[in-house]
């Protein structure tokens, strides 16, 4: 599908509509969760999945991408990008502002999406107690004011493991 050499940006901007071609089984029904209850669940065994039908380009492409993110991380946001991002990014879009909350439970081995509002970003930031907790900084608060909606997702990332 992708061309031979393509570099990773081309395989960024190109695979994603293979994809949706290819597998539409794959591909997650349209909703737009705006909180941690409703959130969409991605388990492990989705990621895993996903590595057996994905090109190792497209899945390395995205690591490289989200270099400094944890590779639960990254792993989660292909599988996003490909059955929910890319496929809903019009109706993503027409919300308006909101931070992409992703938070991965390594233990559980899931991950739970959902969006927070740009109000809802500015309000958790401004309580510093619920800052804390939800951990929201003042980066998210500033790229959710700024970002592209119509080419872009600013995106919060939480991981807890387990510990020993």
């Amino acid at each position: 599908p992708v061309r031979q050499g393509a570099g990773q940006l081309q395989v960024l901007k190109q695979y994603p509509g293979y994809w949706a071609e290819d597998h539409p089984e794959q591909l997650l029904p349209w909703k737009f969760p705006s909180t941690r209850r409703d959130c969409i669940k991605v388990t492990y065994r989705q990621l895993d999945k996903l590595a057996t039908l994905a090109p190792a380009s497209y899945l390395n492409a995205m690591i490289t991408a989200l270099t400094g993110f944890p590779p639960s991380v990254a792993r989660v946001a292909s599988y996003l990008t490909l059955n929910y991002l890319r496929p809903h990014h019009k109706r993503i879009a027409q919300q308006g502002r909101h931070l992409l909350m992703l938070t991965v439970y390594e233990t559980r081995q899931e991950a739970h999406c959902w969006f927070m509002p740009l109000d809802q970003v500015v309000e958790r930031h401004a309580t510093s107690s619920e800052s804390i907790r939800s951990g929201v900084s003042y980066n998210d608060v500033q790229l959710v004011q700024t970002y592209d909606v119509q080419t872009v997702f600013a995106l919060h990332a939480e991981v807890f493991e387990q510990t020993s």
